[in-house]
């Protein structure tokens, strides 16, 4: 199961980023890799939901208690949206944080990977 959730999110992500007209240095970024990796430290704590709205992850929820967590899983806060986020260093938004959360699902779509015993496993 923790399997085929990583796969759908991995799809979501491509289909997003396949029409990405920037460029990408290989060797500075493997999404694939850095995404599995936040995903398995944010699902293991208690009290967040986390969402994936095309290639970013959006937490929200009881965050405080697990900042310094959050933050050795790469992840930002954005002060505007009152929720931490991932992202390839590479992939800025232009927006100066002026889109909600709600706008941003409505335009990437949203899923909410589920939370098991197992931890997500890199996509095969």
């Amino acid at each position: 199961p923790a399997g085929e959730e990583m796969m759908k999110i991995v799809n979501q992500a491509y289909d997003v980023l396949k029409d990405y007209t920037g460029t990408i240095k290989e060797q500075q970024l493997d999404y694939g890799d850095l995404l599995t990796d936040a995903l398995n430290t944010v699902l293991g704590l208690s009290g967040l939901v986390v969402e994936v709205c095309g290639a970013w992850i959006w937490i929200t929820g009881g965050t405080f208690d697990h900042k310094l967590a959050l933050k050795a899983a790469g992840c930002k806060w954005a002060s505007k949206k009152k929720a931490w986020y991932f992202r390839p260093e590479e992939f800025r938004s232009r927006s100066q944080g002026d889109t909600s959360l709600d706008d941003i699902r409505e335009k990437y779509g949203s899923s909410k990977p589920t939370r098991s015993n197992n931890l997500i496993q890199g996509a095969v």
